[in-house]
């Protein structure tokens, strides 16, 4: 992928803090060495995407140190890592949207959650309100978001992400999923 031309966007990955280990709710499809694994590499490939579209290296982060790792943000990109296909056009629609106007970029989940989060500018109280992106967090932030006046949204195209055993069979059905997390999935 060609880099974009790098912007004042600071990109944090958020990561799950689990005591299950990765990817819990995959628990009964892949032992935890292979949950590992695909862990890794869904945060590798999240990684390297957002690496093209920032202006620092993305930090790793929690839920608990979102809002710290933030601070002093001109303008924000939260990726969760998920087994979405962060590709070009992903990054072109997220500056695109920035460019038209939309303080709020929202990549939904089809289970009601986000993988992608933009903020231009930094809008602390809607970085609170958007929660861990589980499920049903993107209507919750978008309801928050009529809070702003003038605060135009601005919408990607959903993706699946992995909450369950159909969304893990979908993944290895998808012939665009990466070559490495395919081999780690089937």
């Amino acid at each position: 992928m060609a880099s974009a031309p790098k912007l004042p966007i600071r990109a944090l990955i958020l990561v799950e803090s689990s005591e299950a280990g990765p990817l819990p709710k995959l628990s009964g499809q892949l032992d935890l060495a292979a949950r590992e694994a695909l862990q890794s590499a869904i945060v590798g490939r999240a990684t390297e995407w957002a690496e093209s579209m920032a202006a620092s290296k993305p930090v790793q982060t929690d839920i608990n140190g979102l809002v710290a790792a933030a601070e002093g943000a001109e303008a924000l990109i939260v990726l969760r890592p998920a087994l979405i296909r962060y590709g070009k056009d992903v990054g072109e629609d997220l500056l695109s949207d920035f460019a038209a106007g939309s303080g709020l970029v929202l990549g939904p989940t089809l289970t009601g959650g986000w993988y992608l989060l933009g903020l231009s500018p930094m809008n602390v109280e809607l970085l609170k309100a958007a929660g861990d992106g589980g499920p049903k967090a993107a209507g919750g932030l978008l309801a928050a978001s009529r809070d702003f006046p003038g605060l135009e949204p601005g919408l990607l195209r959903a993706e699946r992400d992995l909450a369950s055993e159909a969304d893990l069979l979908a993944a290895q059905a998808d012939p665009l999923v990466d070559l490495e997390v395919a081999r780690l999935i089937s």
